[in-house]
């Protein structure tokens, strides 16, 4: 079934894709873990989880499927990691004719906050770094420090003048960031559960990601039309002054060339605003 749909879901290694309506995976510079929300068509397995309790391991796996041409020209396809995520809550889809259930959860970067992390108080009384606090407060929760995850420059912190009083890893490392370069910092995760560290570019020169994929399910392209008969749609593109339209006959000509005689009274139309025009034989 997963080969089908070209994404696939694993609950502790066991393949639930045909058991999964829809999924979605979203992810912002405002949350340091993506999340991920799934919606059921089985209530048996639905029933199975018990969100009584603060889960201790990631439980899903999300993959979406590549397809490519190996070096003799052959296809093949490849499976990337979308992330390993917790089961945290349920959630409910309810419409008029049907009720779905589904889970939610977040990737494994949620164990720096709440509720899996221990909160921390400490006052650090010898000198050190930005990069070095990150790295001790990263291998608490288990996790691993990379400085070439970093957009920011490292920086001294003297002895004795920073501290911190019960609170989560990631607060720990967001009070860093916020002493080095204010809002213009943010910590987030990738699709791997690696935590980095991101710089707001104001200025980009490049894009980030190139998005490819040749498994397409479908394209769509849907044109605006009237929602009336014998109206034509006129629009100002590129004109940066109002403009007056005259005649409407060499515009039926390209649309509907056995239509003639028909005229329009003289409009005044304005840049970037769409008219339509009613069209009416003349006597």
């Amino acid at each position: 079934m997963a080969t089908e749909y070209g994404w696939k879901i694993l609950l502790d290694d066991v393949d639930i894709t045909d058991k999964v309506v829809s999924f979605s995976i979203s992810s912002s510079l405002s949350s340091f873990c993506r999340e991920l929300s799934f919606n059921l068509i089985d209530d048996g397995l639905f029933d199975t989880f018990d969100f009584s309790n603060i889960p201790e391991t990631t439980r899903v796996d999300i993959f979406t499927r590549i397809l490519d041409v190996d070096e003799y020209d052959l296809p093949e396809e490849n499976w990337i990691s979308q992330g390993s995520y917790y089961i945290e809550k349920p959630s409910y889809q309810v419409g008029v004719q049907s009720t779905s259930t589904g889970v939610w959860g977040r990737q494994s970067t949620a164990i720096l906050g709440e509720p899996f992390a221990q909160k921390v108080t400490k006052a650090w009384d010898a000198d050190t770094t930005f990069f070095l606090i990150a790295d001790e407060i990263l291998d608490l929760a288990g996790l691993a420090w990379s400085d070439a995850r970093c957009e920011i420059n490292d920086f001294t912190v003297y002895a004795d003048t920073f501290s911190v009083d019960n609170v989560y890893p990631i607060d720990v490392l967001r009070s860093l960031v916020d002493l080095s370069v204010g809002q213009e910092g943010f910590i987030v995760s990738d699709r791997l559960g690696n935590i980095w560290v991101k710089a707001l570019d104001r200025n980009p020169d490049e894009y980030d990601y190139n998005l490819t994929d040749l498994v397409i399910q479908s394209i769509k392209d849907d044109p605006e039309w009237p929602g009336f008969a014998n109206r034509v749609k006129i629009s100002a593109t590129d004109v940066a002054e109002p403009y007056v339209i005259q005649k409407l006959y060499t515009v039926l000509t390209e649309i509907a060339p056995v239509i003639d005689d028909m005229t329009l009274e003289n409009w005044n139309i304005s840049p970037n605003k769409t008219y339509f025009a009613r069209i009416e034989r003349t006597e």
